[in-house]
């Protein structure tokens, strides 16, 4: 609901700032020394930490014959896409073996992903990730 600020309102919002204040200009203070503030302000952002970076692996010069895992965070973008992808890798590398693996993208057990992830890593030469977006 908007409030509409007329002058009754004006008014009563001045009276009452007044009244407020009068106490303590009357005790001979300015409304700021009747009272210290500390306010401490902290960086929302925290200590930050460099992310290890691990180097890349060079990409393969061919796919023929290689395991390739599929990685799919379950999102509606992935579940479409990954038919499409297994489709276009069987026809153009025929001898690859393709292995796929669900992950959802709503991380709720840490120790559940980090299995699957070392799974698809011992088990794949090349991973494809669908991450949907």
């Amino acid at each position: 609901m908007d409030r509409v600020w007329n002058s009754s309102n004006i008014l009563i919002l001045t009276i009452f700032l007044a009244l407020s204040i009068i106490p303590t200009l009357i005790a001979g203070k300015s409304a700021m020394a009747a009272k210290t503030i500390k306010i401490e302000v902290l960086n929302p952002l925290g200590e930050r930490k460099d992310p290890t970076v691990l180097p890349s692996r060079p990409r393969p010069a061919d796919l023929t014959g290689k395991r390739i895992g599929i990685l799919n965070n379950t999102k509606t973008g992935a579940d479409f896409l990954q038919p499409h992808y297994e489709k276009a890798l069987e026809e153009k590398f025929p001898a690859v073996k393709i292995k796929s693996w669900r992950l959802p993208y709503i991380f709720i057990d840490l120790a559940i992903n980090r299995k699957t992830l070392k799974e698809v890593a011992e088990n794949s030469d090349v991973v494809l990730v669908l991450v949907g977006d």
